[in-house]
């Protein structure tokens, strides 16, 4: 606990756009600029296309609220509708930009004993930021680290983001023995009274693969820092890795011919 105030209070590094720019040879700002740091979703990034993580520190897309409807509504939704599985707990509602603040409100919230989960648990180590969805109260001192989800299974990407967060915490000191997915259940039928919100979740144990990711934990988080200590951005050809709504694929192929393979209407991974 008494590890947990190392805290950051720099703004993020970004790059001013430029129009004809090759975004192959952006080049990051001079080394006296702040160090970046790692987020949950950067650390994600990274682990899918190291070009992505840089892009996205360093020419982040303007923040744009979601479409209702849209999947990032819908993520919100089942957050905010996760919470209501722990009465009495506590949201930490400093915005991703007053992180020192968030941090203290986190301390604060911990130690009060009365508290038996706090939502948004913002928490910073070794230039990583990260908040938990859920930090559920245990026994004796310990907590559950809760990620929410509105997937109906298990993904791989949620266990790197769940491992980040234990890596985290455990190196701040903080008891936290097991690590869950608390997500949709998908043999959940609404009934005519509406949504039980209670029957529409289930939680899934992650602790053990989660563990099997910490173990390298520390150079993964090294080879990212890696990449963004660099002047330029990582020559990555776009490819079968990339996720389906990249902000940065008009970019990445901009040079690609009009035949290029993957412009082709209903090529899926199995055909490609």
């Amino acid at each position: 606990m008494d590890q947990m105030m190392q805290t950051n209070s720099e703004p993020e590094n970004t790059l001013p756009k430029s129009e004809d720019r090759d975004p192959d040879l952006a080049v990051r700002p001079s080394r006296s600029a702040k160090k970046p740091y790692l987020t949950k979703s950067k650390f994600v990034d990274g682990q899918i296309c190291p070009k992505l993580l840089w892009l996205s520190t360093y020419e982040p897309v303007p923040f744009e609220p979601a479409e209702a409807g849209s999947i990032q509504a819908v993520g919100t939704e089942i957050g905010s509708r996760a919470r209501e599985l722990f009465p009495g707990g506590v949201l930490v509602d400093a915005p991703a930009y007053a992180h020192k603040k968030a941090v203290a409100e986190t301390e604060k919230l911990m130690r009060n004993k009365s508290v038996p989960a706090i939502f948004e648990a913002a928490f910073e180590w070794n230039d990583i930021r990260i908040r938990v969805d859920i930090l559920e109260r245990g026994p004796k001192g310990s907590w559950r680290l809760i990620e929410v989800k509105s997937a109906t299974r298990v993904k791989p990407d949620y266990v790197e983001d769940a491992a980040l967060q234990l890596h985290v915490v455990r190196g701040l000191g903080i008891d936290v023995p097991t690590a869950e997915l608390l997500h949709v259940d998908r043999d959940y039928a609404r009934g005519i009274d509406g949504i039980d919100w209670e029957e529409y979740f289930t939680r899934s144990d992650i602790t053990a693969e989660v563990e099997s990711l910490i173990v390298d934990m520390d150079d993964v988080i090294a080879r990212q820092f890696d990449i963004l200590a660099s002047r330029i951005a990582p020559v990555i050809e776009p490819g079968r890795h990339c996720p389906d709504d990249c902000d940065y694929w008009e970019q990445c192929t901009v040079e690609k011919p009009e035949d290029w393979i993957l412009q082709l209407p209903a090529l899926s991974q199995q055909k490609y």
